[in-house]
């Protein structure tokens, strides 16, 4: 079973903090979970709660019983900590990504790398087969954002939110793989936000409803995956991080569409108009010192 000795106040911030970073395109909010030492613990909840016999004690009405197996404040706390981020958050870090977008990812790049060398680092067997997992996260990852991303021009229904729930969310607890960058992708990124934005109620239920069906369906396998295979998984999970970066290259070619300018091409520095060397600079140490004080904060905390 995993660690339940967190406190649930820096749950709250943790969850806090993995909404953030799941609002920005290119962006992994687990592999914030996976810095601040509680991505085992948020499986295994998640796990135990979707399981038959947790969901047994539903149907008898042993609401407390469940609530303990399920570990079901853990990720209260949690989802309460993310659910304040995107509802705060969402228009600040939009502003950020038009506005400062060289030194908000140049901050996502440090941290990121910083976080990939860290979990690299939690690998015991290096060797041969985690290396050769590593280099297809990499090739997986760097395929993968390489993609052309879809344009819609109105908003997709209710089921459309659905689909795309369920196609994001996933991607939201996969350390490396963004969720937003996905939305992206597949057009719907844009309209979310106008939806959050708005208190668009019935969007939004029916994009989370989505999202819930994919986590649960995902969350089996990765259980499966983490407990029988542990270090290849996260060698191809660091290697999906790291494949990812180049998405986060923080000098791109200029957009008219306001958050899309994570999707556009990478520009030398000195092609920008404005290279800002020193906010990239700070920006990009500020990510990596980060990483390393939420690692300390994080064992003083558990």
């Amino acid at each position: 079973m995993a660690e339940r000795s967190h406190r649930l106040p820096a749950v709250v911030l943790r969850g806090f903090a993995i909404g953030l970073a799941d609002l920005v395109p290119g962006v992994s909010g687990g592999t914030v979970a996976f810095i601040t030492g509680i991505y085992a613990r948020l499986i295994n909840a998640l796990h135990i709660a979707s399981s038959p016999s947790a969901l047994l004690l539903l149907l008898r009405g042993n609401l407390r019983s469940y609530w303990i197996a399920a570990d079901a404040s853990f990720l209260a706390c949690l989802g309460a900590g993310a659910l304040s981020a995107a509802l705060l958050g969402a228009e600040t870090l939009r502003w950020l990504l038009i506005h400062r977008t060289v030194a908000l990812l140049s901050f996502f790049c440090g941290l990121t790398l910083a976080a990939a060398v860290l979990i690299a680092l939690r690998i015991e067997r290096k060797d041969l087969t985690t290396t050769t997992a590593g280099l297809i996260g990499i090739a997986a990852a760097a395929a993968f954002v390489l993609l052309d991303p879809v344009s819609l021009q109105n908003a997709p229904p209710a089921s459309g939110f659905f689909l795309a729930g369920m196609l994001a969310f996933p991607a939201l607890i996969l350390p490396g793989i963004s969720g937003s960058f996905l939305l992206l992708l597949i057009g719907v990124y844009p309209f979310l936000l106008e939806a959050v934005h708005n208190r668009e109620i019935g969007t939004l239920a029916a994009f989370v409803a989505g999202g819930a069906i994919g986590v649960l369906t995902l969350i089996k396998f990765l259980r499966i995956l983490l407990a029988k295979y542990h270090d290849i998984t996260v060698a191809t999970l660091v290697g999906v991080m790291l494949g990812a970066l180049p998405k986060l290259w923080p000098w791109k070619v200029p957009a008219d569409e306001g958050v899309k300018i994570i999707l556009q091409a990478p520009q030398f520095p000195w092609q920008a108009a404005s290279p800002e060397y020193l906010a990239a600079l700070l920006a990009f140490l500020a990510g990596i010192i980060l990483v390393a004080l939420t690692e300390t904060l994080a064992k003083k905390l558990a």
